[in-house]
């Protein structure tokens, strides 16, 4: 009996583990657009999706942070009053199919997505680039 238990235990943190948020959901199906509208005649086949990371404002985008930038004082109010807002997000994709140039083959693209994860703005083909994590 103990043993069935710890195998159920077991299945349901390991389908917790791997559940994928909401957010990481709604940037494939967005990415996935995106790419078959790269690939019209033909839908490409995603390999793989991984980093979803979120893009927030810094306290250099307060409207007053280029009046104030030689001022230490109101600098370090503006820095210390400022509030993060997310404003977009970006994901890594592996895929089969087209690219921007309509080279068939397996390509890696950096997406960057609006901040509702509705729409895929610009895909980045980064084949063979080397991008520190």
């Amino acid at each position: 009996m103990r043993n069935i238990l710890f195998v159920w235990m077991l299945l349901i943190s390991s389908c917790t583990l791997f559940s994928k948020s909401p957010e990481e959901l709604k940037a494939e199906v967005s990415v996935k657009k995106y790419l078959d509208s790269l690939n019209k005649s033909s839908k490409c086949e995603i390999i793989s999706f991984d980093d979803l990371h979120p893009k927030y404002t810094t306290y250099e985008d307060d409207t007053n942070y280029d009046k104030y930038q030689k001022q230490p004082l109101k600098l370090d109010s503006i820095k210390k009053n400022f509030k993060p807002a997310l404003i977009a997000w970006s994901i890594f994709v592996t895929y089969k199919g087209k690219d921007d140039y309509g080279s068939y083959g397996k390509h890696r693209y950096l997406c960057a997505l609006n901040k509702d994860l509705s729409k895929c703005i610009v895909g980045i083909q980064i084949d063979n680039v080397y991008i520190k994590h």
